[in-house]
């Protein structure tokens, strides 16, 4: 019986610690954490780090969860925090060296501007395009002055068409006459706007500034009257968009003069 006591007490003097110190090493610095023995894998295991990584909509969501990060973790310069900012969104590490405080901010565009943009370079046919005017009808500079020149297109009917759209620029006349031949057997004639303005809010949360695009509209006489839309400067107004959120951005975190700030677009 003693000496399987002696057996037993030594079997405990002989257990390893229950826990220890092990090294972590980021990728600029190490630091020590506790390391507890794990009897099933018969090894010194690291309760790592809770990782999460939070996700925002808006600019100014993704600027407010940056600098109250930054406050948590007392890095009053931003040292090894980075943001990066691109077409779709951006995303923020406020500790680079261990990888954590992740936040990834992923744009929400305004709904006029993103069915503005994707009727760029569609047809139309003029009961789909009314419809769309409709739609786009907050954006449209002057919409209730130019909505009553489409509905001209309505008058046509069934009529058929005896001249190709042309271009007028008089006195009184300007935009694109068509010419049709009425079920009556007249010839009757319409001219209609070949351009106007749309002004859109960019991206949610940011209403208050507009961006003004010019749209030229292409008419087609086959099947009746067809219309193309096209806005050759709106990949420019929404560059410009972009560079205005971006500068937002820096104006409000210009305090952290150690944080990094890249742009990949």
């Amino acid at each position: 019986m003693i000496n399987e006591i002696k057996e037993i007490l030594h079997n405990i003097k002989e257990q390893r610690p229950v826990k220890d110190e092990a090294t972590i090493y980021g990728n600029y610095t190490t630091t020590t954490k506790e390391a507890f023995y794990s009897d099933a894998e018969q090894q010194y295991e690291v309760r790592d780090y809770l990782k999460t990584c939070e996700n925002v909509s808006t600019v100014q969501s993704f600027m407010d969860f940056i600098k109250e990060e930054l406050k948590r973790r007392n890095k009053e310069s931003g040292k090894l925090a980075t943001v990066i900012i691109d077409s779709n969104g951006g995303k923020f590490t406020a500790d680079d060296d261990f990888q954590r405080g992740n936040c990834k901010f992923t744009r929400s565009l305004s709904q006029q501007w993103i069915m503005f943009r994707d009727c760029i370079g569609r047809t139309y046919n003029h009961e789909e395009f009314l419809r769309l005017l409709q739609s786009l009808s907050p954006s449209i500079v002057d919409f209730k002055e130019l909505y009553p020149n489409f509905l001209d297109i309505r008058i046509i009917g069934r009529a058929e068409t005896i001249s190709k759209p042309f271009y007028v620029n008089g006195e009184n006349e300007e935009g694109i006459k068509l010419k049709f031949k009425m079920r009556g057997g007249e010839d009757e004639s319409i001219i209609l706007p070949d351009t106007f303005k749309i002004t859109l809010p960019y991206a949610k949360g940011n209403y208050d500034k507009l961006y003004e695009v010019d749209v030229n509209l292409v008419y087609d006489n086959r099947c009746g009257v067809n219309i193309l839309i096209q806005a050759p400067t709106f990949e420019q107004v929404e560059e410009q968009a972009l560079l205005d959120e971006v500068d937002l951005l820096k104006g409000n975190l210009s305090q952290y003069k150690d944080l990094l700030v890249l742009f990949n677009f």
